[in-house]
């Protein structure tokens, strides 16, 4: 009899320690997926990459035709040096006129000249200055680069194709997160109790396991989900460089509760 009492005691014991598991059904996402625009208009030169390709952060992704781009940065260049050289000998002379003022050997009117004249030739400077700012900025849009390590999910556009950004920006690549990819769930109120931000999980496909973490949970529920509400779940897990996986494809996400 006590054997018994020692033996139930042991199971129900081991029982308790036991890891319990919640498992549910997901499909897979691409992790920070980037539509990539530009606000430049213009003729693609080329694009050095190619679909499915893995780059570092800073690759140069597509570049447009730059002869337009280099003409006005140089123009923009030129007329900053001009209104320079208009704006050091304005002050020159406003220093001379001042001078002389001084010495009351110039009338109120003369002065009031060179003053309004080196006031244009700041003005001018400094417009001079934004010109080739923007110059500046519209050639660094004609070259997009990668702002992380990612993969090429898709490219919208081809060399040659001509880009008018005028009314609404282009897409003109997909990007995402390389070596990273996420499970994305629908779960309702109660199966979401006990799931916060960062919670630890497994991902479960095909392909093999790979431990994840909660890195999103919506505050919304999912639109066109019908009866009960169940609301965005995003688990991030790494995936190794040859991992097979799809956007799109079905996996289970467990999570492991003492």
């Amino acid at each position: 009899m006590m054997k018994r009492v020692l033996l139930t005691g042991c199971l129900l014991l081991l029982a308790s320690s036991m890891v319990l598991a919640s498992t549910f059904e997901g499909r897979v996402a691409w992790h920070k997926r980037l539509e990539l625009s530009s606000l430049v208009s213009g003729r693609i030169a080329r694009i050095p990459v190619v679909q499915g390709e893995q780059v570092a952060r800073g690759t140069l992704l597509l570049e447009f035709e730059q002869r337009a781009i280099a003409a006005r940065l140089q123009a923009a260049r030129v007329r900053l040096k001009s209104v320079r050289e208009t704006r050091q000998e304005a002050r020159r002379e406003l220093e001379r006129s001042l001078e002389l003022y001084e010495r009351t050997l110039l009338s109120d009117h003369e002065k009031q000249l060179d003053e309004i004249a080196f006031a244009k030739a700041e003005a001018a400077f400094a417009q001079a200055e934004a010109e080739l700012a923007q110059a500046e900025l519209e050639q660094d849009y004609s070259r997009l680069k990668a702002p992380f390590d990612a993969l090429i999910v898709e490219l919208l556009v081809q060399p040659g194709q001509l880009v008018v950004n005028r009314l609404d920006t282009v897409p003109l690549l997909v990007l995402a997160a390389s070596g990273e990819m996420q499970a994305v769930l629908q779960l309702d109120l109660e199966q979401l109790h006990g799931l916060q931000v960062g919670t630890r999980a497994r991902v479960v496909a095909a392909q093999g396991e790979y431990p994840g973490r909660i890195v999103r949970i919506g505050l919304e529920p999912v639109k066109g989900a019908g009866g009960e509400p169940k609301y965005p779940v995003e688990v991030v897990f790494g995936l190794p460089e040859k991992g097979g996986l799809r956007a799109g494809m079905p996996v289970r996400v467990i999570f492991d509760e003492n």
